[in-house]
């Protein structure tokens, strides 16, 4: 149902001063360190989104 959803943006909502948002893995190929080789790796997309004012010290 979610297979679509590689990353998104966690809204915050108060008394939270941080989320984190944690999207799905997906698979890649890469080059590899040898010369003419290429690899699959798994990556995934995480999002931080911070209250400025607690990353500030305003609070």
């Amino acid at each position: 149902m979610f297979g679509s959803i590689r990353h998104f943006t966690a809204i915050i909502n108060p008394p939270q001063s941080c989320i984190l948002a944690v999207g799905g893995s997906e698979r890649k190929v890469v080059p590899d360190d040898d010369e003419n080789r290429f690899k699959t790796i798994t990556t995934m997309l995480v999002t931080m989104s911070c209250d400025h004012r607690v990353v500030d010290g305003a609070v």
